[in-house]
């Protein structure tokens, strides 16, 4: 339950900084800062529980069926390489959201929740052992939405990487 709730706080984040108005860019920011803290906080409990002594397994293994007739399931878990991954991840959303505390004066509501969209996507490629096709990287559109910026009127070139594999 540990990896679904680390993948599932930056979301239930995402949807709290909606609630907030755009303008109260302090309390938007403080916000996220702790999401993201406490999404480390869960992510430092998965370190913390690994158990590196057996055989290389995958722990901390979650597996749901959705659609057990057209075999949709949800199945997550953790080796030691994917858990160093994800560490690194969420100890990198609260550096990005503290780094960036001062630069980013525009649309800070709209940075925040594709921040932490981001963050519970690049968490799940590291813990997906199940993915439906046309799901396998779902941090490409916040990732697109994070870069582009100031883009005017026409839309930005990293938005292919949003669009394109929704197609392929």
């Amino acid at each position: 339950m540990t990896i679904t709730l680390t993948l599932l706080l930056p979301i239930a984040t995402a949807a709290l900084l909606l609630c907030i108005p755009a303008g109260k860019t302090t309390q938007l920011r403080l916000l996220a800062l702790l999401g993201s803290l406490a999404t480390l906080a869960l992510s430092l409990l998965l370190l913390v529980g690994y158990d590196s002594s057996g055989e290389s397994v995958f722990q901390f293994t979650e597996k749901y069926e959705w659609v057990p007739s057209l075999g949709i399931n949800y199945h997550v878990g953790i080796d030691g390489i994917s858990l160093f991954l994800v560490v690194l991840s969420a100890l990198l959303t609260p550096i990005a959201i503290l780094s960036s505390w001062t630069s980013v004066e525009k649309r800070v509501r709209e940075f925040h929740i594709a921040l932490q969209q981001l963050t519970s996507g690049v968490i799940v490629v590291f813990v997906a052992l199940a993915a439906l096709h046309g799901a396998s990287d779902p941090s490409g559109c916040p990732a697109a939405l994070t870069t582009a910026r100031g883009c005017g009127s026409r839309p930005p070139p990293s938005l292919a990487a949003c669009i394109y594999p929704s197609f392929s």
